[in-house]
């Protein structure tokens, strides 16, 4: 998916609009197949080549050459890749951030059970933490955290609104310590401030 540019010329904006179109006939279920209707119709160049690798194949499709744009932040906001699961998001991201050299720092989620939702004791033997960092939420981030200082990530929630800091914010990471996160912000209304995401205690909904 690329984002929308006013620097796209009339060819590549009448893909782009090509592209929505067919989306929302999709949508509308306005594209199923002649020989079936639970089956939908792709055209061949929407279709990657079939890869023994098809995490790398779609990292390659969407960011040719990486290796040389690493340092080019323009380049790496100006794309993105959407997936149906939070598992192939974690398979990508990991496979893209072995495109950045130094550390990489882990971070590890601690998760508990809220005393006050139980009546039976002994909650914590019911429910030990190794089993509770193996469960993943929708609006959670998952139990382990695995960032490099260069790598590009999106804010996935609204921490400060006023400050600018809404879902969907894209960040450069430039500094990893224990308890914070620093970061340059490279999209929205405050493009190249420098912000801090501490650890935050989250409940999902």
């Amino acid at each position: 998916m690329r984002l929308q540019s006013n620097e796209l010329d009339s060819i590549s904006k009448d893909a782009m609009q090509n592209f929505v179109d067919w989306i929302l006939d999709v949508g509308d279920g306005k594209q199923c197949s002649d020989i079936e209707e639970s089956s939908i119709y792709i055209e061949q160049n929407l279709i990657l080549p079939k890869s023994h690798d098809d995490v790398q194949s779609i990292v390659d499709a969407i960011y040719p050459n990486l290796n040389s744009h690493i340092g080019g932040t323009s380049y790496l906001v100006s794309w993105a890749i959407l997936t149906p699961t939070n598992e192939i998001v974690d398979d990508i991201n990991h496979d893209i951030s072995k495109n950045f050299t130094g550390e990489e720092i882990i971070y590890l989620s601690s998760y508990s059970i809220y005393k006050e939702d139980f009546n039976v004791q002994d909650q914590d033997l019911l429910y030990p933490t190794e089993f509770l960092n193996t469960l993943k939420f929708l609006d959670l981030p998952s139990h382990i955290l695995r960032l490099k200082k260069g790598s590009v990530v999106m804010l996935m929630r609204n921490l400060n609104q006023g400050a600018g800091l809404c879902n969907g914010t894209r960040m450069k990471i430039t500094q990893l310590e224990k308890w914070f996160v620093e970061g340059e912000v490279l999209s929205g209304s405050i493009i190249g401030d420098k912000v801090f995401i501490p650890r935050i205690s989250l409940s999902p909904s």
